[in-house]
């Protein structure tokens, strides 16, 4: 479903997995990539940076796909 990205908590690690995936996907990248890519940024322990550079950038997408 769609994310509330206005009110939505990064604190949550769950809520930044789906963020980075919706992010991902609005990119064009396969699934299994994403799936990969996310792996990848919790073993460096960048799940929360990446996820919030995601969001400002998903709330950009979405903003633009409004007008």
């Amino acid at each position: 479903g769609d994310l509330d990205l206005e009110d939505i908590d990064m604190e949550d690690e769950a809520n930044q997995k789906a963020v980075l995936k919706e992010y991902l996907k609005e990119k064009g990248i396969a699934s299994e990539k994403i799936n990969k890519r996310i792996t990848r940024y919790e073993d460096l322990g960048a799940l929360e940076d990446e996820a919030t550079d995601a969001l400002e950038e998903l709330k950009e997408i979405k903003t633009a796909k409004k007008e």
